[in-house]
């Protein structure tokens, strides 16, 4: 995003040229308002890319293998079903004494309900009371924590409909990953790691499957690494610790079965 605030405050001032490689026509008649355009319509596509992308997220913490233990939380989201306010709602309820969650999904609600406003013409979207609250009782921690970010001013500029500017939607995309942050540490606490690790074989080597017939082609050494790696790639860590997984004949033979294997040479 700021990539491409960067380069269009080049073209405002008259410095940036198409490339001849670019296949594109672009002979706009006034650059600075041209730019002015652009910039309005890559902060509020950021906007709805950050909220798409917390939707996302909560989508695939429910995707097998399940991230979310409890079957209440589950249960909560499902009904939430597309939309994504409500999701927010859900994880907020639960989550809101941890840390400092509450403060970052008051404006991760902001930031919802502008991006409704600026996608869908029109629309009559207005902020929860709640929100609302917690974002004028904390203006100084916004201010502190956001680079200078006035909630008075983000708030006045939705009521009025304005274009979210720069800074509130660079506020609403750190919102969102401190969230998701706190968010992933509640989860992990959680979590049953058996039933997990279960889950991710069963996605990656299900029963009847061409994967799994290929894995037995492998040799045990063979098998055991390729596991291995997936639970890197899965976010596990690899430390020596007593309460940890080993992976080796045993583990293969209680999470994916009587698995056969190749003979090593």
């Amino acid at each position: 995003m700021i990539t491409i605030l960067v380069g269009l405050d080049e073209v405002s001032k008259g410095n940036a040229k198409k490339s001849a490689t670019l296949d594109a026509r672009w002979d706009p008649k006034d650059v600075k308002d041209s730019a002015s355009r652009s910039r309005t319509y890559a902060l509020n596509s950021s906007l709805a890319w950050i909220v798409d992308n917390f939707d996302s997220y909560v989508q695939n913490c429910k995707r097998k293998p399940c991230f979310i233990e409890n079957n209440d939380l589950r249960r909560d989201l499902d009904s939430a079903d597309r939309r994504v306010n409500e999701k927010l709602e859900v994880l907020y309820k639960r989550y809101k004494t941890v840390g400092d969650l509450k403060s970052y999904g008051a404006l991760i609600a902001l930031g919802i309900q502008w991006r409704n406003v600026t996608t869908h013409s029109g629309g009559g979207n207005v902020l929860d009371d709640e929100y609302k609250r917690i974002l004028q009782e904390n203006k100084d921690w916004y201010n502190n924590n956001f680079c200078h970010l006035d909630v008075n001013k983000a708030l006045e500029s939705f009521n009025t409909r304005k274009n979210p500017s720069l800074k509130e939607v660079a506020s609403i995309i750190k919102a969102v990953l401190r969230f998701v942050e706190i968010v992933d540490k509640e989860l992990i606490k959680e979590i049953d790691v058996e039933r997990y690790v279960k889950d991710l074989l069963d996605k990656h080597y299900p029963q009847e499957s061409e994967e799994r017939r290929l894995f037995t082609n492998l040799t045990r050494e063979h098998q055991i690494s390729k596991i291995r790696q997936l639970l890197l790639n899965s976010g596990f860590v690899d430390e020596k610790v007593d309460y940890g997984l080993l992976v080796n004949s045993e583990f293969l033979m209680k999470f994916m079965g009587d698995i056969q294997c190749q003979d090593s040479l």
